[in-house]
């Protein structure tokens, strides 16, 4: 049997999904089925007539390596496993927050640095969520709450009740 040749066919938040061409079959041999390999280990044996798989599993900025093996009718003749298709899972890795000096009294200052961002995944936004506050207001250092700033205040704070950095 020839080697398979996959393609990434698609990539998202929710899924990877690849595609390959059946490969030529020489004598006797039939294409009996597939395997899909995922870094080196085996996670579906697929029907002959399957040329697809999608993987729903995986963690954002991620990589995975993906083989297909073609599987004889003949003992010993499958064919190889095709060339390694590494495919980056898109998403966002959340930033870690920072506690930065504050500049008024009863106040939180956080900031971020800018996240790591894979594949066509664009970035809206942030939702910052401070915890056991009645009452509080907030404002950024640009003008704009949680859309493409670093830095955060808490204003109007009680003492001791709201915790800190």
């Amino acid at each position: 049997m020839d080697k398979i040749f996959q393609i990434c066919r698609s990539a998202s938040v929710t899924k990877i999904e690849i595609r390959w061409s059946e490969p030529s079959v020489f004598g006797d041999a039939l294409i009996a089925g597939y395997k899909v390999f995922i870094n080196s280990k085996l996670v579906a044996q697929l029907e002959p007539d399957q040329l697809s798989f999608e993987f729903t599993k995986g963690l954002m900025c991620r990589e995975y390596c993906f083989q297909v093996q073609a599987l004889s009718s003949l003992e010993n003749l499958d064919s190889e496993l095709s060339k390694p298709l590494v495919v980056l899972w898109p998403g966002v890795v959340p930033p870690e927050l920072e506690c930065l000096p504050a500049t008024r009294q009863n106040s939180i200052r956080v900031g971020w640095h800018p996240p790591f961002i894979a594949g066509n995944v664009k970035l809206i936004g942030y939702r910052v969520r401070l915890s056991d506050v009645q009452y509080f207001s907030f404002e950024s250092d640009d003008g704009f709450f949680a859309f493409l700033g670093w830095k955060l205040f808490w204003v109007g704070l009680e003492v001791g009740r709201n915790g800190g950095c």
